[in-house]
């Protein structure tokens, strides 16, 4: 992270080594478990590169983790993990998998519900209902960008959109909402993510995973359900807006920032200029304030800012390239992946 004009500004191109006197822990077995992960990086110096960029993950799930008890929880694992060999890369390959690619390129931007066919619905479901309210809270404007929705404006002046604008340029024109949490299906909630744990306990599975890390129950964010299509998961924001936040190259951060920690309803606006044009850095504001607005719960705003931070200081996202591509199920993702790292994260346990 670079301090550019007071900005949080990032650079996924260089991961950041784990450095363990630059952390606050919340108890000893926190900071033991990241001195481990910081013996596991320097292995992976000199070694298997793909242990560095595990064990970066590792200390950054721990280091970052949004409150005391996702700290405690990754350190007890990466403690329990590292008393059978290879345990670290195991760990490690389970938290990359299950819930940190959750987050990259999570929506279809370009299937996200806009306001131009949203007011053509005549019965209305929950998520329809859901993103009017969100996008009337905004008074259909991005936050961000101090963008309004192309077709409330041309609505509210009763002109014809096919007139003025090709469909490319109106479908880009269009507030529209990004999630913040991830959605889940039904079948996912018991899947075991480890059927043998090094503790000899019952298996990992997702549910819980969650639970202990960020204090969030899946089942709430079930694609059935209505957690995932509240406006507390979302915000309404233009087209490349919500690409970025997609992508996890933009990301609303309260904590970081002593100053801005301090304001309530506050963010910066974090932005990882590996994949953000100097241009396009321009265009957003230092800080943004959602007091005016509707704003998205703040647990999720921090859990989204936790793995942004994870996957750009890790070396994750240079591994992973180009988040861009809209991933179908697990095949896609590998497609993206460099194939000796695709063949550790997600070879058979």
């Amino acid at each position: 992270m670079t301090d550019i004009h007071g900005r949080l500004i990032y650079d996924s191109t260089h991961p950041k080594p784990l450095l363990p006197h630059n952390h606050q822990f919340v108890d000893p077995i926190c900071e033991e478990a990241y001195l481990k992960c910081v013996e596991y990086e320097q292995s992976g110096l000199t070694g298997e590169q793909t242990a560095a960029v595990f064990a970066r993950t590792l200390g950054y799930l721990i280091s970052e983790a949004f409150d005391g008890e996702g700290q405690r929880c990754i350190s007890e694992q990466i403690m329990e993990y590292s008393k059978v060999d290879g345990g670290l890369a195991k760990l490690a390959r389970i938290y990359i998998k299950h819930v940190i690619l959750r987050f990259v390129s999570k929506d279809d931007v370009d299937s996200l519900l806009c306001y131009s066919d949203a007011v053509l619905v005549e019965d209305l479901d929950y998520a329809t209902l859901r993103f009017l309210s969100r996008m009337q809270s905004q008074n259909y404007r991005c936050p961000l960008t101090k963008t309004t929705d192309i077709y409330f404006i041309l609505r509210k002046q009763d002109l014809d959109a096919a007139n003025l604008l090709d469909d490319e340029a109106m479908h880009r024109a269009h507030i529209r909402c990004v999630h913040f949490m991830p959605n889940f299906e039904k079948s996912e909630v018991d899947l075991k993510v480890d059927e043998i744990p090094p503790n000899g306990e019952e298996p990992l599975i997702l549910v819980e995973l969650w639970r202990r890390y960020f204090c969030v129950s899946i089942k709430s964010l079930l694609a059935s359900g209505q957690t995932f299509y509240s406006p507390v998961n979302t915000l309404g924001v233009e087209y490349e807006t919500a690409c970025r936040i997609n992508r996890l190259d933009i990301w609303l951060d309260h904590d970081t920032n002593p100053e801005t920690k301090k304001m309530e309803c506050t963010f910066d606006v974090a932005l990882d200029v590996a994949h953000i044009t100097p241009q396009e850095v321009e265009r957003y504001p230092q800080r943004v304030n959602l007091g005016d607005v509707r704003m998205p719960s703040m647990m999720y705003l921090k859990i989204h800012a936790c793995i942004s931070r994870v996957y750009a200081w890790s070396g994750l996202k240079n591994v992973f390239g180009d988040p861009g591509v809209h991933a179908e199920g697990e095949e896609a993702i590998l497609a993206e992946i460099t194939p000796r790292l695709a063949q550790i994260c997600f070879s058979a346990e």
